[in-house]
């Protein structure tokens, strides 16, 4: 049974081989350059398999897939490059999990693919990383714990501070100005960027913090297993941009877009690959869930080295076909919550409840 690593000489792919092989595992490494790849292989002893792939080339991505049991993609913008890497996962009937955090892409995802790999008995998960499984698992047992609710408000602090990847910058310019999706008065509704703000104080600070409601994973998901009205999902930013209005949106659809985008991603590239082990260390995301007067707070050490344990932990359960339902489906409905919720501690995530 094989794990394919698809991305694997990137910057997050590069962490979850490393993080596979201290799990033991090796994985095949697959990607567009073969230099890179050969490189990366033979860090290990015996080397590691590789294998050519384009998300443009359907022959590469099937011959990359021969013999898989489960894939992990990294290849992003998951709106620019997934959709050709996850149906080729679906036409060869395997696992699949990425570690997008667009939320377009999740939706085309469950639309297209949800039925299909119901029939195969397989599961596919997006974002199995810091976006937005922890979110996704805490909100499965604080739901249980408090019962049925109106309105639950998920608040992402991201913790980049201390540096962002290049292909989580790009992804931030494919989403900016970007509609998505809420969940509101027991329905999925369309969300504009800066729709709304709200003001929240984080653990640990003094001041409030500004939020703007944004489309994130939660909304999606947390509906189709819990009883909740309103699921919304917020993004702690600067203060000014709520405040831009009009002219934030404006700005922020001119970047993800033609020419500036292109040119806004040559610079891009021009940036280190990520942040640094040592930077990484003193880096943490923090992830608030309410509900009325109840409120739990997650704290995720290393959002990128905690993203690269989460994917290999989940591809480990599916290589061992440890999953209670298939479909496209969030880990929450893939897996035990409680369960899941022990491994995230075993990797350094804390939580801490309030009313």
């Amino acid at each position: 049974m094989a794990l394919v690593i698809y991305g694997a000489t990137g910057y997050t792919g590069s962490l979850i081989v490393d993080e596979a092989r201290r799990q033991n595992i090796r994985p095949i490494l697959a990607g567009r350059r073969r230099e890179a790849l050969e490189a990366q292989a033979k860090q290990w002893s015996p080397a590691l398999e590789t294998r050519l792939a384009a998300p443009d080339d359907p022959a590469s991505l099937a011959a990359m897939l021969e013999d898989a049991e489960v894939l992990i993609t990294t290849v992003g913008p998951f709106t620019d490059y997934g959709m050709p890497v996850a149906a080729a996962a679906v036409e060869r009937g395997i696992h699949y999990l990425d570690t997008t955090g667009e939320q377009t892409f999740m939706v085309d995802c469950r639309a297209l693919f949800h039925y299909r790999m119901q029939a195969q008995n397989r599961v596919m998960i997006n974002a199995a990383a810091f976006e937005y499984t922890p979110g996704t698992i805490a909100a499965a047992r604080f739901l249980r714990t408090i019962g049925s609710t109106d309105t639950l408000n998920i608040t992402y602090s991201m913790g980049l501070g201390t540096g962002a990847s290049r292909g989580t910058l790009k992804s931030i310019l494919r989403l900016a100005g970007a509609e998505g999706i809420t969940f509101r008065e027991h329905e999925y509704a369309a969300l504009r960027p800066l729709d709304a703000t709200r003001q929240i104080k984080l653990s640990g600070d003094d001041d409030m913090q500004t939020s703007i409601l944004f489309p994130g994973g939660e909304a999606l998901t947390v509906p189709r297993f819990a009883d909740v009205a309103n699921v919304q999902t917020w993004l702690i930013v600067p203060s000014i941009l709520p405040r831009l209005g009009p002219l934030s949106r404006a700005m922020a659809q001119t970047a993800r877009e033609g020419v500036v985008y292109s040119a806004l991603s040559t610079l891009i590239n021009r940036l280190p690959a990520g942040p640094t082990a040592k930077t990484r260390s003193q880096s943490g995301g923090q992830v608030v869930l309410e509900a009325g007067e109840q409120r739990t707070d997650i704290f995720c050490p290393d959002p990128y080295g905690l993203t690269a344990q989460i994917a290999v932990d989940l591809a480990q359960r599916l290589l061992r076909n440890e999953h209670r339902a298939s479909g496209v489906i969030s880990a929450a409905e893939a897996f035990d919550s409680d369960q899941l919720w022990q491994q995230l501690v075993a990797f350094g995530v804390t939580s801490q409840s309030h009313q």
